[in-house]
């Protein structure tokens, strides 16, 4: 965390909370597109690539105040589940379509579906409360939910191929 400088250390714990960016510059009386700025160099000085990874990394990084309730699992289909606990973990679309070999658009509307279906609106709500569940794991142990068989995928070797 040293390498943060102070501002960037509370935009990350706000990013962690689950804060947009507008929200955070709100929050810290600043434009979001300072907000904006921070965010990029957290990612340069993480080696982040999305925003996706942003929010995962945030997570890991500062804790939220209140936990928020873990997902409805029960409600998801099985590759709607399987999407949401990879994004969880921080990959992109076309990261998740790569490892599970689908179309990237394929992916899309796995998350606009359990979105929907979750009651949850934007990325951030989504890998807060996927992270609150016991059935994500990090992103070194993706592979299937308990229960579903197979093997388990080291997303290192397969996402960046």
């Amino acid at each position: 965390m040293n390498r943060y400088t102070t501002r960037e250390r509370q935009v990350l714990d706000l990013t962690g909370q689950g804060l947009t960016s507008s929200q955070i510059a709100a929050t810290l009386g600043a434009s979001e597109l300072t907000i904006r700025k921070h965010r990029s160099n957290i990612m340069r000085k993480a080696g982040l690539t999305s925003t996706a990874q942003l929010i995962a990394y945030a997570r890991g990084v500062t804790a939220p105040q209140l936990p928020p309730p873990p997902l409805a699992w029960d409600v998801l289909g099985p590759r709607e589940a399987e999407v949401v606990r990879y994004v969880a973990a921080g990959l992109t679309s076309k990261e998740i379509a790569r490892l599970i070999d689908i179309s990237p658009r394929t992916v899309q509307k796995h998350r606009e579906r359990a979105g929907e279906k979750l009651g949850v609106h934007t990325l951030q709500e989504i890998i807060i409360r996927a992270q609150s569940s016991p059935d994500v794991r990090s992103a070194n142990q993706l592979g299937p939910s308990p229960g579903e068989g197979g093997s388990t995928l080291n997303c290192d070797s397969v996402c960046r191929a």
